[in-house]
């Protein structure tokens, strides 16, 4: 598929680690990045809980903003059909107290126990969902749906 936001980046090899240069290679904005995962979470059969911490991540960590734009080219790019209905649909899907219960069950399978506990005593797996919810509601959904 094509980007629609790249360009330059410079990918830094931990001292130590391997003995090379840093690499300067041609790679999607965090911005398209998060249009993709705008994509995905609307057109994919099955929720993948990587891209809800994806989202997060996203957000929060590199400050990405979606872009309706790119996301409306990437459902072209992709042939994606009933955008909306899906978006909504995957919208209820978040909200519900079963996902979050299995985002934790996901989460336990790469975190320690005692984080996955922190996360739910703290609430930050709701938010986390919330936040791909609000992605779906600012990128994908029309004004009137939200």
């Amino acid at each position: 598929m094509p980007s629609h936001d790249s360009g330059p980046s410079v990918a830094k090899v931990p001292l130590g680690l391997v003995h090379v240069q840093d690499v300067i290679l041609t790679a999607e904005s965090a911005n398209e990045i998060l249009a993709d995962k705008a994509v995905a979470l609307t057109a994919r059969e099955v929720l993948k809980f990587r891209d809800v911490w994806d989202v997060w991540y996203l957000v929060n960590r590199l400050n990405a903003q979606a872009d309706r734009d790119i996301v409306t080219w990437k459902f072209a790019d992709y042939g994606t059909l009933n955008i909306e209905a899906k978006a909504a649909q995957r919208c209820t899907e978040l909200a519900k107290g079963s996902t979050a219960e299995s985002f934790l069950d996901e989460m336990r399978r790469f975190l320690p126990a005692r984080r996955v506990a922190e996360m739910s005593d703290a609430g930050l797996h709701r938010a986390i969902l919330v936040a791909s919810g609000d992605l779906l509601k600012r990128a994908v959904l029309p004004i009137a749906l939200k």
